[in-house]
């Protein structure tokens, strides 16, 4: 606010970034998604498959190989004016790739955080082409780019698939699951919003039900039967 503004010439800007699912879910805000901030990248789940305790990294021999590989992919992608695609990768798009990514009838957070599906597929078939060392994007660089699309898609679901944008559902949501096999009663529920009215809960109980994997039920006392929240899995 204070200094003058910098400004980049010719820009073109790439972030990689890495979050748990946890802490994205505890940072996420709903005027981001809305407003297409979190769109705009590609959520991309992984796990860690091997416990390494004396891991070195890759061998130089390997990043000398990869980076010798850049080079030469990025030396012919600079004398490309522009990507285009061929008649069959066209009419792949048009048919079945567009429709496929352009379905938002789930609508909610998944919906929003894949709004750019469609235009993404594109440009990482385009990059897939230009890897191949071609100026034409071919049926099997879009086939290959609609599969990672899908993977992203599958990793929103994963992501946030159990969120509904209503920040208190999503904290019934974690409520209910890390009460376990147990559930979550009904007054332990009026305790975690001790400063809402009983029809506010109601709302917030009636929406997570709608949620897969989530009941209601009576469990008997020796009086009146206490209801309880479960998460079924």
């Amino acid at each position: 606010m204070v200094r003058d503004s910098l400004k980049a010439t010719d820009p073109h800007i790439a972030i990689l970034g890495h979050i748990t699912p946890e802490e994205f879910r505890a940072k996420m805000q709903d005027s981001e998604m809305a407003g297409g901030t979190y769109n705009r990248f590609l959520p991309i789940f992984c796990h860690r498959n091997l416990i390494l305790p004396g891991s070195r990294g890759a061998s130089a021999e390997l990043i000398t190989n990869l980076a010798s590989g850049w080079r030469t992919v990025l030396a012919d992608a600079s004398r490309i004016d522009e990507v285009q695609f061929s008649d069959s990768a066209w009419e792949l798009y048009c048919d079945q790739v567009y429709p496929a990514l352009s379905d938002d009838s789930a609508g909610g957070v998944i919906a929003q955080f894949t709004a750019r599906a469609a235009p993404y597929v594109q440009r990482v078939a385009m990059v897939y082409a230009l890897c191949d060392h071609t100026a034409t994007i071919s049926e099997a660089h879009l086939r290959a780019a609609w599969q990672l699309l899908n993977y992203a898609r599958a990793s929103a679901v994963h992501l946030l698939g159990g969120t509904t944008g209503d920040p208190k559902v999503n904290k019934l949501a974690e409520a209910v699951r890390t009460a376990g096999p147990d559930g979550l009663t009904a007054d332990r529920i009026r305790r975690l919003f001790k400063n809402t009215t009983r029809p506010e809960r109601d709302r917030l109980v009636a929406q997570l039900l709608d949620l897969p994997g989530y009941t209601r039920f009576q469990k008997p006392t020796g009086g009146r039967p206490t209801t309880i929240v479960k998460y079924a899995g």
